[in-house]
């Protein structure tokens, strides 16, 4: 399990993406699979919600384990 603490970009469309997903700072993420395809990641955010983030998407989340 980790929490957001930050992000690398700080771009309008990504951080409105990351709003709309509900990946904003605080939040706790536990990832669940890791697909070797596309490299992307099934999560569970704040233990009840299960999405798939992008690789682009989580190499510019900063995360800080629990």
């Amino acid at each position: 399990k980790a929490i957001i603490v930050g992000v690398k970009e700080h771009s309008s469309p990504f951080l409105q993406y990351l709003e709309q997903s509900n990946l904003v700072l605080g939040t706790t993420v536990e990832v669940i699979s890791f697909f070797e395809y596309d490299q992307s990641l099934l999560v569970k955010m704040d233990g009840e919600t299960q999405m798939t983030v992008t690789n682009k998407v989580a190499q510019n989340l900063y995360i800080k384990q629990v």
